[in-house]
């Protein structure tokens, strides 16, 4: 089996589902998912994980996310995408780009984000975009998402480009939707890039069309423990490797605090630990002892 984190450039009118199961179908292994969705209009890095690295997909979804976004200004649609009829139609052509400036101030931060109707949240046990594809549009919740940066690339009536990086569950179809709402003239979302999840670039992807052999996907895979780089190692002897292959906690030869990635001497990882004082307790065991 194959095990770690595979970043694929994901192509037009793929569901990220699409891509899962043309890995599980190459690598011959049912142990394949993604860490965060990107819906089929949009393109860019998806993170694959396999094997051991499916235990890992939430610390990767929790990464920021940069991306490369066009809005148009002057409609709107049901969907706040290019999928949906236009409607709402205004002249746009009177912003200038102090206008869009400032403006864009306000979406930056903690803010609170209405997701769209057509969205993979759930409401009353259901998907949104289920309802919605139904004829009920509930537009649900304000939830608190994260905008780190939020930039305007470049304005040409009626197309506005972005630079957005963000944290996880922020809807770029909402800030052009709500950008052009604001603006007084409605928007929508025209087209998205992901150029960067976490520590993974657009540089480092792998062409959908090249994940048709298995050692393609081999060569292109990176070990599962970059999902969590940025933790602390710790290297333990063979007694301590034994105990926490068992689930057991181990006393450290220093003092720790926090959550800590745990080795063997040979460089495997084994498991994630929590970490108090001189005494850590593994959390999520990827080898188990005899």
């Amino acid at each position: 089996m194959i095990h770690g984190i595979l970043p694929v450039d994901k192509p037009l009118g793929w569901t990220s589902h699409d891509v899962v199961v043309k890995a599980r179908r190459v690598c011959g292994q049912r142990s394949v998912g993604h860490a965060g969705t990107l819906d089929p209009l949009a393109t860019g890095v998806l993170l694959l994980v396999l094997g051991d690295a499916t235990r890992l997909s939430q610390y990767l979804m929790d990464t920021p996310k940069s991306y490369c976004a066009e809005v148009v200004l002057g409609a709107t649609t049901e969907t706040d995408d290019g999928e949906g009829s236009l409607r709402d139609l205004a002249d746009a052509t009177h912003l200038t780009e102090a206008n869009i400036h400032h403006c864009l101030q306000r979406f930056r931060g903690e803010i609170a984000q209405v997701p769209p109707a057509y969205a993979a949240v759930h409401h009353g046990g259901e998907k949104m975009y289920k309802l919605a594809r139904r004829g009920v549009r509930i537009l649900g919740p304000a939830r608190r998402v994260q905008v780190h940066h939020l930039e305007m690339i470049s304005w040409h009536a009626p197309r506005l480009r972005l630079r957005v990086i963000c944290g996880s569950g922020t809807y770029i179809r909402s800030i052009a939707r709500d950008l052009g709402s604001a603006l007084g003239v409605g928007g929508y979302l025209h087209a998205l890039r992901r150029i960067a999840s976490g520590t993974f670039s657009i540089r480092d992807c792998l062409p959908l069309e090249s994940v048709s052999d298995v050692e393609a996907v081999r060569d292109n895979i990176a070990a599962p423990d970059r999902a969590v780089l940025d933790w602390p190692a710790v290297v333990l002897d063979d007694l301590g490797v034994r105990a926490v292959c068992h689930g057991q906690a181990v006393g450290l030869g220093r003092s720790h605090v926090g959550q800590v990635r745990l080795y063997d001497e040979v460089g495997h990882l084994l498991a994630l630990g929590r970490a108090d004082g001189a005494l850590v307790r593994p959390f999520r065991v990827f080898q188990r002892g005899p």
